[in-house]
């Protein structure tokens, strides 16, 4: 005969409620981001890009993946769909020939830039209910990432 489960209320799970955390924010930030024809992960490319250019004029591809957390093949579909948009361009590598530098576009900057204040607005109310002593959460969950992924 099974066991039943020690946890007599989901909301006991850690996880699980890292889980329910994490969609009902995706979902708020996803309805935000469609608004401006993006979606997360163009987002942070955009927003790898956007950074990346404030010291360089070159952004090589490998460079977004490090920004970003994302992997190769992944960050190349999201480049192309970022210049079907008219978002993000692939030009010339001055300093690299073997590569494209990938650059940010004027209707991907203003895109950009929109969603970001408006998401940093989203954010601040999202997670409004955590006190002073508890914004120590944001450290507390980079330690967690850290310490559990492999590079």
């Amino acid at each position: 005969m099974a066991k039943h489960s020690e946890i007599k209320n989901k909301n006991e799970s850690l996880g699980f409620l890292i889980w329910q955390l994490s969609n009902l924010w995706q979902r708020n930030v996803n309805s935000l981001l469609i608004k401006h024809n993006l979606t997360h992960a163009q987002y942070a490319v955009l927003d790898a890009i956007n950074s990346l250019s404030e010291s360089s004029k070159n952004i090589a591809q490998n460079k977004i993946c490090e920004f970003a957390g994302t992997d190769k093949m992944m960050t190349s579909k999201i480049i192309s769909s970022l210049q079907e948009k008219k978002f993000a361009k692939r030009v010339d590598n001055k300093e690299d020939l073997r590569s494209n530098s990938i650059l940010i576009t004027e209707k991907g900057k203003a895109a950009f830039l929109k969603s970001k204040s408006e998401l940093k607005a989203f954010e601040a109310k999202f997670f409004s209910t955590l006190d002073k002593k508890e914004k120590g959460f944001h450290k507390k969950a980079e330690a967690i990432i850290t310490s559990n992924t492999t590079k």
